[in-house]
């Protein structure tokens, strides 16, 4: 299994309009409205000369397969927020998530050098918080009756973790979660480093 963050290209928004706009995506979103491709050109345009952004778009060998994100990166308080999603459905079966959130949370806390990473999760996305949970996230509030969705009001869980908590857990995180995947390899497409089971 070969697993690759790269940045998101021009060729790639087509793709990921339609993981956007697709409705079993949408519905754990904020904002769950669908995105026209001038809203979409927006975004990505907005993303070139964000100073406090990362996208990057999970590969499974060659296939694109999700998005990650990190956002609001605060160099000054060393805090940032982030999400992820699978946009196509064999990726699921592969372990991506958990690839993902491993190294995503390396990137902020070893690379990045940041001192707390928050992510907020939908009331009804249970198994979201339980995953983020099983990573060391604590949750840290929730807020009722927080956002506008078609069935109802929605409660959003807010969910922290930080650095000393993670350099604390990774290993045991790493025996837990991923080496039962039996062997992959990871990259990002831009060089960053990636972190060994010792670091």
């Amino acid at each position: 299994l070969q697993v690759e963050f790269k940045s998101i290209e021009e060729v790639n928004l087509e793709q990921i309009l339609r993981w956007r706009n697709d409705d079993g995506i949408r519905r754990f979103m904020y904002d769950d409205q669908i995105i026209s491709p001038e809203a979409h050109r927006r975004w990505f345009d907005s993303l070139k000369v964000s100073q406090n952004k990362k996208f990057w778009l999970m590969h499974v060998g060659d296939r694109p397969a999700g998005l990650v994100n990190l956002v609001a990166i605060d160099h000054f308080h060393k805090t940032c927020e982030w999400a992820f999603y699978i946009g196509e459905a064999w990726a699921l079966k592969v372990g991506l998530g958990r690839i993902a959130e491993f190294h995503t949370l390396d990137h902020v806390f070893l690379t990045l050098g940041l001192e707390k990473l928050n992510c907020a999760v939908l009331d009804f996305n249970k198994a979201v918080v339980n995953m983020h949970k099983s990573f060391g996230f604590q949750e840290e509030g929730f807020r009722r009756s927080q956002i506008v969705k078609p069935e109802s009001r929605c409660g959003v869980h807010l969910l922290g973790l930080t650095r000393a908590d993670w350099l604390d857990q990774r290993a045991q995180v790493y025996e837990k979660k991923l080496k039962p995947l039996g062997g992959y390899t990871f990259r990002f497409a831009d060089g960053s480093p990636v972190h060994g089971v010792g670091a």
